[in-house]
């Protein structure tokens, strides 16, 4: 504590001391009435290591107390936090990964074990996908199959152990303890409740303990030295309003057939504009000069011409000016249309979120939401997306018409084929549904009441069948208990 406050530790190595500078230091936030404790605590600890005195054990229990109320106010002055309700999701930096374990620890203080372990879990899994993500992608062992030297996986399971092999290499990336790690891997196999108190208390510590390795080596991590050096290279502009220019041609190479030039160029634009504007510089010189012009990552223009024109590299200097010129000049319009583009879509959005807000009390039960995009799908620039809820997207509607291969259909199908629907489509999930054209909120919501009768009756008709299944398994579970009891009695 001394240490983060700055405060110098006292030469004599007197503890009095060092609690006065802190004392100090803390002003009135720090009050403590364990000190007289604490001292005695301090010269029993001398007595033990330095005489061979044995401290009364009937202290250290009250030893024990004053410690835990000492430590807990002095963290409270210096930090403003209560010590007893830190997590260990406290430390991780990535916000949904803290909160997947904050309900972790929530859920094993509740006694709900398979709670506990899942989401652990998943706060794992969402952690070691980050962490391949920050790595060049490689073909893993794991992708050989045992297939390739003539024998199946039924056979030889080769391909089984290698797969194992990877989760485990996968979870010892950021522990010392190989043991563990298998340990981890084979507990989140387990199926069923197997698991207990300690097995998710130790899932819940590994976990914590790779996620913290993980976000320690991220944030170090260089994922592009190619990059890295390029962006190192590059003149970038102080200000928007600076256009690019030629700084220098750095090199002229000759070869016995070609000649190639090599421009600085000066007040590039910023990391996220580059490739923007590289673009569109490479089209303007494709566009107007002659010869082969490539712009560069690091911030460097070269052209290359055969070697007889030579000469011509001099003039390739104004052609690259102009060029430069002409590249801003398209940027900004770009982005002035860029701008009205944006303005247009947020009002079209705005307008159309409204419209079908509006009439939110005529949805069928069964639709979530309703919204307006733009994305591009197809060729068409906008769209209707009907989100179900999840009953309706698990739902399996019985219909004459269906095909023979299929004697029921989901609320997709049923959209699909309504006269007046002309594209319907899933998008990503189950739960979400594209619809192309957008056509008024007024009709898309009329042809989701026309179908709102067979969905809302199947939907209930599954709800029943499923509380008649669970009453029948919880009746007969229910008689044979009764008949064990009869028995027993017997």
């Amino acid at each position: 504590m001394a240490i983060t406050r700055g405060i110098p530790i006292p030469s004599n190595g007197k503890l009095e001391d060092l609690i006065s500078r802190l004392k100090e230091a803390l002003g009135p936030g720090w009050r403590t009435s364990v000190l007289p404790d604490i001292k005695q605590l301090r010269r029993a600890r001398n007595a033990a290591q330095h005489e061979g005195l044995e401290p009364d054990r009937d202290q250290v229990p009250l030893w024990a107390a004053a410690v835990e109320s000492y430590v807990e106010q002095l963290i409270h002055a210096q930090f403003g936090v209560d010590i007893f309700r830190v997590r260990l999701a406290d430390a991780i930096v990535d916000g949904a990964l803290a909160d997947l374990m904050r309900a972790a620890e929530a859920s094993l203080e509740l006694g709900e074990i398979r709670d506990a372990v899942d989401d652990a879990s998943k706060a794992y899994r969402h952690a070691t996908a980050a962490w391949k993500r920050l790595r060049p992608q490689q073909r893993l062992p794991g992708s050989i199959r045992s297939s390739i030297l003539g024998r199946s996986d039924r056979e030889d399971g080769v391909h089984t152990e290698i797969a194992a092999m990877t989760q485990a290499l996968q979870a010892a990336a950021f522990t010392s303890d190989t043991a563990e790690a298998e340990w981890f891997v084979q507990a989140l196999s387990e199926r069923g409740d197997v698991l207990d108190h300690d097995d998710a208390d130790r899932v819940i510590a590994f976990v914590f303990v790779w996620i913290l390795g993980f976000e320690a080596a991220a944030s170090t991590w260089v994922s592009d030295r190619q990059l890295r050096a390029a962006l190192a290279a590059r003149m970038v502009r102080d200000n928007r309003n600076t256009e690019a220019s030629i700084d220098a041609c750095t090199d002229i190479s000759v070869s016995e057939r070609s000649a190639e030039a090599t421009f600085r160029i000066a007040n590039v634009p910023s990391e996220s504009d580059y490739p923007v504007w590289s673009i569109q510089l490479q089209s303007v010189l494709r566009e107007t000069a002659s010869g082969s012009w490539w712009v560069k990552n690091d911030g460097t223009v070269t052209v290359n011409r055969p070697r007889e024109q030579l000469e011509d590299l001099e003039g390739d200097f104004v052609t690259l000016t102009d060029a430069l010129a002409l590249a801003e000049k398209r940027m900004l319009e770009e982005a002035v249309h860029e701008r009205e583009r944006r303005i247009v879509t947020a009002t079209r959005k705005a307008e159309l979120d409204a419209e079908v807000g509006a009439l939110r009390d005529d949805w069928p039960d069964w639709v979530a939401r309703i919204s307006w995009s733009n994305a591009r799908t197809s060729g068409s620039e906008e769209r209707w997306i009907v989100t179900l809820t999840p009953e309706a997207s698990r739902v399996r509607i019985d219909r004459a018409d269906a095909p023979s291969a299929k004697k029921t259909v989901s609320v997709a199908d049923l959209i699909r084929g309504h006269a007046r629907i002309e594209q319907c489509y899933g998008i990503g999930s189950s739960s979400e549904i594209g619809i192309e054209p957008v056509m008024p909120a007024g009709s898309l919501i009329s042809i989701l009441q026309d179908l709102d009768h067979d969905v809302a009756a199947s939907i209930k008709f599954e709800a029943e069948r499923a509380t008649q299944a669970e009453n029948q398994r919880q009746a007969t579970l229910n008689r044979i208990n009764s008949l064990i009891g009869d028995q027993k009695v017997r």
